[in-house]
């Protein structure tokens, strides 16, 4: 492909067509706005496999989508239009869903540069498979990168006073022997849950409650067999939220809520989040013990929101939690005095630094053909030729890349695989820094 300039301001993209050898002839649809008498015309060659160059460099929360061209007989397979121009490769596995809510995965069998075929295992009874469905990638390409996992709920029990949750069971990742999930809601944190068993489709988590229902030590059951899972029966999932997607017996979570799992590589960095579930005089429990790798006097920073309140330590140890306390204030809470000494259940631990934050470069102000914008400059510089991310409220929904630099604006396009939302006015770009935003 080509991407036609005027300055700084994209005009069109132009497909290569046959032509007489040793010339490569390019069209373009559609008419060109030329506003200026004298236009500064440039021309930027974008390579077909621009998205598998970019795959090590994917920010870790952002997806890659595509759609489905077609279903097989029965709903038994499928074509995606995502081949290995797109990093896509055999054994790589993508998931529909709809509402949030998982109702089948897609794996990977054959790959073309443009197209990939794929078995299908469906997550719920009768799923709506239709053509033009859009699928990502699980995990996304930075979440694989980094050895992290995400799943989704898909169905909850009902009719007991402590239901296990049905989780879909997330491409093969190394975790420890009682996964940790932590369950999300449009990027806020509403409960922590413990894998007691799992089969080829589902993993079943108990919640662990705050306070005093919390448990001593979690209880586990030996995993089911393969295969063994009966698919929920559930009503067919619309384009809004699942009609049975209010939590019973007052669940804090509900179907198609994310669920962000603790791997094994994150337990080897201590990159995790340990979470306080409940709180007694003086001291704490956080959701992660000998299993997350922690251990007595291991040193940690407690967060109340995006503040630090100070430094905690580890005083005792058990299998899946850990009691802690808190032994200083950081600047800023000294003055609160006793308020400040005390942890509350859903402050949370780090015990790594985070990673650092992007920081933003420039503001999109006009978008062309709903992936080329320009954007106004308002950081010391903006890195031309190279993956930039597209911020909304600080969080990262596309990937995009300036290509021309022109007084105080830049011009460039998004990576249409990529946008979580539409290119839009007023969306920022920033320099990646693997963002990690506070949890909320």
């Amino acid at each position: 492909m080509l991407l036609v300039m005027n300055g700084a301001r994209p005009l069109a993209w132009a497909s290569p067509v046959d032509g007489e050898p040793p010339a490569t002839v390019y069209r373009y649809s559609g008419p060109i706005d030329l506003p200026d008498s004298r236009p500064r015309l440039s021309a930027w060659f974008v390579p077909a496999d621009l998205k598998a160059c970019l795959i090590d460099q994917w920010p870790r929360d952002l997806t890659l989508a595509a759609e489905v061209d077609s279903f097989g007989p029965g709903g038994r397979s499928a074509w995606v239009r995502a081949g290995s121009n797109d990093g896509v490769g055999v054994g790589d596995t993508w998931w529909l869903r709809i509402g949030g809510q998982p109702v089948a995965r897609l794996e990977t069998r054959l790959v073309d540069s443009a197209v990939s075929f794929c078995t299908v295992v469906p997550l719920v009874s009768g799923p709506p498979l239709r053509p033009a469905a859009r699928v990502t990638l699980w995990p996304s390409p930075g979440a694989a990168r980094l050895g992290m996992a995400v799943t989704a709920v898909v169905y909850i029990e009902s009719g007991t006073s402590d239901p296990l949750v049905w989780v879909a069971a997330p491409p093969p990742i190394d975790t420890p022997p009682e996964p940790h999930l932590d369950f999300f809601r449009e990027g806020r944190f509403v409960a922590h849950g413990i894998v007691e068993h799992q089969d080829d489709r589902f993993w079943y988590v108990r919640l662990v409650r705050p306070g005093p229902e919390a448990p001593v030590s979690p209880t586990t059951t030996r995993p089911a067999e393969a295969g063994t899972a009966v698919l929920p029966v559930v009503p067919t999932p619309a384009p809004t939220a699942p009609t049975d997607s209010a939590p019973p017996d007052g669940l804090p979570v509900r179907v198609g809520d994310d669920a962000r799992i603790r791997t094994q590589a994150d337990v080897d960095a201590l990159r995790f989040i340990a979470r306080v579930f409940e709180v007694t005089s003086g001291w704490a429990l956080i959701n992660a013990g000998e299993t997350d790798g922690i251990t007595v006097d291991r040193p940690a920073v407690a967060y109340r929101g995006a503040a630090p309140l100070g430094s905690a330590r580890v005083t005792r140890v058990q299998r899946s939690y850990s009691v802690v306390t808190l032994e200083s204030s950081a600047a800023g809470h000294a003055e609160r005095g006793r308020e400040a000494a005390a942890l509350q259940v859903g402050d949370y631990l780090r015990f790594v630094p985070p990673p650092p934050a992007a920081a933003p470069v420039a503001t999109v102000d006009a978008v062309i053909g709903g992936d080329l914008f320009t954007a106004t400059v308002t950081g010391p510089s903006v890195p031309l030729q190279t993956p930039l991310l597209v911020q909304s409220g600080g969080r990262t929904v596309g990937l995009a890349i300036a290509v021309v630099r022109e007084g105080g604006q830049v011009g460039g396009f998004a990576v249409r695989a990529s946008l979580a939302v539409p290119l839009a006015p007023g969306l920022v770009l920033a320099r990646p820094g693997e963002s990690d935003p506070a949890p909320r």
